[in-house]
């Protein structure tokens, strides 16, 4: 005994329309796969941040609000910071990288507001 299909509306698509639908799902997995890539990619150029940021965001901005870096001069910020070198529990590493960053910060203020 023979099983014939029975075939709907809504089981039914012509040979156009399944092309058409299958052509949707492969233009949709292509755009998916160029944008995980392009994500991969993007994430893989970034640059990584510098340990003084890292430092100034973990040791200064837990108990500091953020202040614009240029209201103080370069001694009084080395005056400062090694001041608060044994409260923040830095090392004389972590205090250079610190005042490295710090000071890049200051001078690229700077140069935008001379602008």
């Amino acid at each position: 005994m023979r099983l014939h299909r029975v075939i709907t509306p809504q089981t039914h698509q012509s040979a156009p329309r399944r092309l058409s639908s299958l052509l949707h799902r492969l233009v949709f997995m292509v755009v998916v796969a160029a944008f995980c890539a392009s994500v991969a990619g993007a994430a893989e150029q970034a640059p990584a941040a510098p340990p003084g940021k890292k430092l100034y965001e973990a040791k200064c901005l837990r108990c500091h609000k953020e202040i614009d870096p240029t209201i103080y001069e370069d001694m009084t910020w080395k005056r400062l910071l090694w001041k608060m070198k044994d409260k923040a529990r830095l090392d004389n590493e972590e205090y250079g990288d610190l005042s490295d960053y710090l000071k890049g910060v200051r001078e690229a203020a700077k140069s935008k507001k001379a602008r």
